[in-house]
C-alpha cells in the first residue's frame, strides 16, 4: 500500500483519493510537455514503464470539481481544465485544455489538493499557498476576488498535508494536529461549533491524525493505528455513526465497526476507506450505486464494496468512485451520466466496473463528473467524463466515455457524445 501525496482525493473533496498526498519545457504554443523518458528497448520488446515518481509519471494526481493537477518530480505542478475562478493557477482565468505550469516561478510543492474551483498546495519546506475561489462565504465577511495565481495563506500553521473540499479545507501539522477553515454550517470544521472560520482553527480533542479527507459538508481523519473519525453533516450517514440520528456532528466521532483503514477518502456526502489488505468499504449516500455495494441504499456504516478486486488506492468523486489496483488496472462505479466511469457507456454501475482499454495507470483521480489518470508508460494524462479538459457549460457539454488524451478533440479532449 503506497502513501498518497494529498490528504484526500476527491473533488470536494478527492487529492487524492486516498488520504494524504511536479515543469518541463514548453511547446511552441506555450503548453507544458512531459519530457522524453529516455532509454532504448530491445527490438520487438515494449519500452519499460517509468516508475512512479519519475519525471514522466510524476508524484501524484488530484482532481477538483472541474480541474485537475499533476505533481511532477521535484515538486513542479501543472494543472488543466476549467479556470473561471483561477483554479488552474497560471495567472489567468482562461480554460486550459492541456496542462500548464502553475503559478509563481520557482515554487515547488510537496502536497497539493484540488477542490471546488480552488486549489491549495504546500511548498516544499515552506508555507501553504491557495488559489482560485476563496474558501467560503463567511457570515459578515465579503467574499474576496478569485486568486488567479498561488497566494500564501499567511495565518496558516505549517502543514504537511492539505485537503480541499466544497467550501472548507483542512490541513495536518507534522504532529498530526488537524486545523480546518471555511464554512461550518454542519460542524465540518470540527471545532465544536457551527461558526464559519476564515483562518485555520484546531479541531477539538486530542486526536492525532495521519491522514485527513474533506468532503462536501463533512470531514474525516485517520489515526496512525487506522482508526477513522468523522465529523460534520451526517444527513446520509457519511460520518459513519451507526444508530445516530441524522444531523450535525460538531467534533470527531469514531466511525462505527471494527475495520481499520490504511487510507480514507471523502466526497460530497460519502466516505470510503481502504484496508491494508486492499479491501474497500464505503458509507453515506449511495445514489446511482456510488458506494459499490451492488445497491443504491444509503449506508450509515462502512459497507464492503462488492467483488474480489483488491485496490492500492481509492479516489472519490461527486457521485462516482474509482479504485486503482497494484497492477495498474482501474475500476470505477456509481454515476455514469457523463461517462466518468470510462467503460464506453453512460450506464451507471453499482459495482466496480473496469475502465475500458488496456491502460495501466500510475495514478487515477476522480473529479465531480470526470476522471483522469496518468498512464504508467508516461504517455501523458488521459481523461474521461464531463468535459474533463475544460469547461463548456449548459447544453453544449460534451461527454467523453473512454480514456482520451487531453486536447485530442478541441476543448473537450476526445471522442464522446454531445
Amino acid at each position: 500500500m503506497r502513501a498518497e501525496w494529498i490528504a484526500a482525493v476527491s473533488w470536494l473533496p478527492l487529492i487524492l483519493l486516498s488520504s494524504g498526498p511536479s515543469t518541463s519545457a514548453g511547446s511552441p504554443s506555450g503548453e507544458a510537455v512531459p519530457p522524453d523518458p529516455g532509454g532504448v528497448a530491445e527490438a520487438g520488446a515494449p519500452a519499460p514503464a517509468p516508475e512512479r515518481g519519475t519525471d514522466v509519471v510524476g508524484l501524484g494526481l488530484t482532481a477538483g470539481f472541474d480541474h485537475t493537477c499533476q505533481l511532477l518530480e521535484g515538486g513542479a505542478l501543472r494543472c488543466w481544465g476549467a479556470n473561471d475562478r483561477g483554479q488552474v493557477g497560471d495567472g489567468s482565468d482562461s480554460i486550459r485544455v492541456v496542462p500548464v505550469p502553475v503559478g509563481v516561478e520557482g515554487l515547488t510543492f510537496s502536497a497539493v489538493s484540488a477542490g471546488h474551483k480552488r486549489t491549495c498546495g504546500i511548498v516544499i519546506g515552506g508555507p501553504l499557498y491557495c488559489w482560485g475561489m476563496q474558501t467560503a462565504r463567511i457570515p459578515g465577511e465579503a467574499m474576496g476576488p478569485p486568486r488567479l495565481a498561488p497566494v500564501v495563506e499567511v495565518d496558516a500553521p505549517t502543514f504537511t498535508s492539505v485537503s480541499v473540499g466544497t467550501q472548507h479545507a483542512c490541513g495536518l501539522t507534522a504532529e498530526g494536529v488537524a486545523h480546518c477553515w471555511g464554512r461550518n454550517h454542519a460542524g465540518e470544521l470540527g471545532d465544536g461549533t457551527t461558526e464559519s472560520r476564515s483562518q485555520p482553527t484546531p479541531v477539538v480533542g486530542d486526536h492525532r491524525f495521519a491522514q485527513i479527507a474533506v468532503g462536501g459538508d463533512h470531514t474525516c481523519g485517520l489515526t496512525d493505528d487506522g482508526t477513522a473519525f468523522c465529523w460534520g453533516s451526517n444527513d446520509f450517514g457519511e460520518v459513519g455513526s451507526a444508530g445516530e440520528a441524522p444531523g450535525p456532528v460538531m467534533q470527531p466521532r469514531q466511525v462505527a465497526g471494527e475495520q481499520t483503514f490504511a487510507e480514507i477518502a471523502a466526497a460530497l456526502n460519502r466516505t470510503c476507506g481502504l484496508t491494508s489488505e486492499g479491501a474497500a468499504f464505503c458509507w453515506g449516500s449511495n445514489g446511482h450505486g456510488a458506494l459499490g455495494d451492488g445497491t443504491t441504499d444509503p449506508r450509515p456504516t462502512p459497507t464492503a464494496v462488492v467483488g474480489d478486486v483488491r485496490f492500492e488506492t481509492l479516489t472519490v468523486g461527486n457521485m462516482h468512485t474509482c479504485g486503482l489496483s497494484e497492477d495498474g488496472t482501474a475500476h470505477c462505479w456509481g454515476f455514469n451520466g457523463f461517462g466518468e466511469l470510462g467503460d464506453g457507456t453512460m450506464v451507471s454501475h453499482p459495482e466496480p466496473t473496469p475502465v475500458a482499454g488496456e491502460h495501466l495507470f500510475a495514478y487515477v483521480a476522480a473529479g465531480a463528473y470526470h476522471t483522469c489518470g496518468i498512464p504508467r508508460d508516461g504517455a501523458g494524462p488521459l481523461c474521461w467524463g464531463r468535459d474533463p479538459s475544460g469547461g463548456i457549460a449548459g447544453p453544449n457539454v460534451i461527454r467523453i466515455v473512454l480514456p482520451t488524451p487531453l486536447g485530442a478533440q478541441g476543448v473537450a479532449g476526445g471522442p464522446g457524445v454531445g
